[in-house]
């Protein structure tokens, strides 16, 4: 929109050579797409006299509608929640653990309810110890009886016996202990207006409804599911508002919670260290490149950026870079491929330097 709205000006105020109005450049409208577009824009500007350029550049910036707030659009929990809007959004960020934080702080949950929230969270914490002591009984008595019915072959020598042993009475009791532990785990849930983009949290927060804001889905199963884990009460609160944690050495069942929750297009926001670009086909409509990525190279900024917007066309889509250091790169030439030297490495057994 805002190449069109730049084509618009130059060409009413005649700032281009006739070799180079728009008129002259496409011989049909046949020609016009959205990637030719792109294309004419940028040798436009490359045959635009600097005078002119600046005249155009001066008057479209002074007349330029802002998207977001002079913040950036990134307090998601709470005002700029409704700016993500028709899917999910990916956080990308070197301390992963630090941005989850500052989104719990910045959520804006009264100390009450956050203190209420925290109880019933530590109460599911000492239940959790409790689980695991007597889910480790139970395996150790299942691998003994196990044991017990295998000869030295290691192949059970009678399916009967080891039927029986599951009716055994000491482990009968301990998965019977081990159920009504699980069944005391409480569920932690925020109420609606704390969860962003539900109508109850933009009628907080906006002024007028975003009807394509994006809302988190978390099942009352999968909020329980994690209180019953070893992890990070900073998770779970998180959860609670449909965030995911890509985190460095995360709990094994976390992360196959993350990843379904992503796959099914579930959570409103995962943050990520700059890793988790590689190897997912997850589709954001959202991105975020974080102030600590600033080593990041153009290519796996390019990389990020291919996270968003994935099959899926008529949507609002965004990439929303935390330092113009980041963006700049990406405009300049680079001097020293990185991921070039490491495919000639790997492809020619010695270092070998080559320049874009």
């Amino acid at each position: 929109s805002e190449i069109i709205r730049y084509i618009k000006y130059v060409t009413k105020h005649e700032l281009l050579d006739e070799e180079y109005n728009i008129d002259t450049y496409f011989t049909s409208i046949a020609d016009i797409t959205m990637k030719t577009l792109k294309l004419y824009y940028l040798e436009s500007l490359k045959h635009m006299d600097r005078d002119k350029w600046q005249e155009a550049h001066r008057e479209l910036k002074s007349t330029q509608e802002l998207k977001f707030e002079a913040a950036g659009g990134i307090k998601l929990t709470t005002s700029d929640a409704h700016t993500l809007t028709d899917g999910p959004t990916i956080f990308l960020a070197d301390d992963v653990e630090k941005i989850g934080k500052v989104y719990i702080q910045n959520s804006n949950i009264p100390p009450t309810v956050f203190s209420a929230i925290m109880e019933r969270i530590e109460t599911n914490n000492d239940l959790q110890e409790k689980i695991t002591k007597q889910q480790q009984l139970l395996d150790d008595k299942l691998g003994v009886s196990a044991a017990a019915a295998a000869d030295d072959t290691g192949k059970s020598t009678d399916k009967k016996n080891a039927r029986r042993e599951q009716y055994d009475p000491e482990i009968s009791k301990i998965a019977s202990a081990l159920e009504k532990l699980r069944e005391q785990i409480k569920s932690a849930n925020l109420e609606s207006k704390y969860i962003p983009n539900t109508k109850e949290h933009q009628k907080v927060w906006t002024t007028t409804p975003v009807p394509n804001a994006f809302v988190p889905q978390i099942e009352e199963s999968t909020v329980k599911e994690i209180m019953e884990l070893d992890v990070p009460n900073t998770m779970k609160i998180l959860l609670l508002m449909g965030i995911g944690m890509f985190a460095t050495n995360p709990n094994t069942q976390y992360m196959e919670i993350m990843k379904r929750l992503a796959y099914e297009q579930r959570l409103f926001l995962i943050i990520a260290s700059s890793d988790y670009i590689y190897g997912t086909n997850y589709s954001f409509c959202h991105g975020f490149i974080g102030k600590d990525l600033t080593h990041m190279t153009q290519q796996k900024i390019i990389q990020a950026m291919g996270r968003i917007g994935r099959n899926k066309v008529q949507q609002e889509y965004t990439i929303r870079f935390r330092d113009d250091e980041i963006m700049m790169r990406l405009f300049q030439p680079v001097t020293h491929n990185l991921e070039a030297i490491n495919m000639s490495r790997l492809f020619q057994g010695e270092p070998t330097v080559l320049e874009n």
